[in-house]
């Protein structure tokens, strides 16, 4: 067995668990909310990468193809869930901007993880795409979580 499925499992258990322990800022609403965002962009940038501009090869093996799945599904979603919780448990300004840096730097390294154990084959797709990429995906969501928490102070005044 490749030691690439153990490491991916592992880390999606680890990113779980730590979902499930931590101190919750968000209402459950908002959270499925963001999860669904995160788990619709995540889906949709491979499936245009791979099919529509060939910058990505995905595995022809089953348990690499699951394991490539399960990051879809639970990993980067919820590691993107974990970054908005950290942002909003910041409430200086300059830190949101630090968060936001390093939420993107996270979310490129696994990203390129996936590149880096040979589970996924990037072609043509360099660095700065996909720090621009997950750049715009963390602006997009945290403008997205403002948005899910004016309209929910909205309702309840």
């Amino acid at each position: 067995m490749n030691i690439s499925i153990y490491i991916f499992f592992l880390l999606n258990i680890f990113v779980l668990g730590w979902y499930l322990h931590i101190e919750k800022v968000m209402a459950p609403l908002v959270r499925i909310g963001c999860y669904l965002i995160s788990f619709i962009f995540v889906h949709d940038w491979t499936n245009i990468l791979a099919s529509n501009l060939n910058y990505l090869e995905l595995p022809n093996k089953l348990s690499l193809n699951l394991i490539f799945v399960m990051n879809k599904v639970i990993l980067l979603p919820i590691a993107s869930i974990l970054l908005l919780e950290v942002f909003l448990q910041e409430k200086n300004y300059v830190k949101k901007i630090i968060v936001i840096i390093i939420g993107t730097l996270i979310m490129v390294c696994l990203d390129y993880s996936n590149s880096w154990l040979k589970i996924i084959q990037y072609h043509h797709w360099g660095m700065e795409k996909s720090l621009l990429l997950w750049f715009c995906f963390g602006n997009l969501l945290y403008g997205l979580l403002h948005l899910f928490i004016y309209l929910e102070k909205k309702e309840n005044p």
